[in-house]
């Protein structure tokens, strides 16, 4: 069970969960409002692509595509 102190927490955890289950060299998307390379990075994904959707005026989402390494 993830419990989150902040929502920086949540993601810290959830990736390390994601890269946990993930097979190598398996794929995962990731929507967030929040710049989240340094988690994903963190967590040992490599970024394969990211992208940027102006949703409006102060609403920005980013779609990063993360990479679990082959090991």
């Amino acid at each position: 069970m993830i419990k989150a102190e902040s929502i920086r927490h949540l993601y810290e955890e959830s990736f390390a969960e994601m890269y946990r289950v993930l097979k190598p060299g398996s794929k995962t998307v990731i929507v967030s409002e929040m710049e989240i390379n340094r988690i994903a990075l963190d967590a040992g994904f490599t970024i394969v692509k990211q992208y940027s959707q102006r949703i409006h005026r102060s609403l920005t989402r980013n779609i990063t595509i993360l990479q679990k390494n082959n090991q």
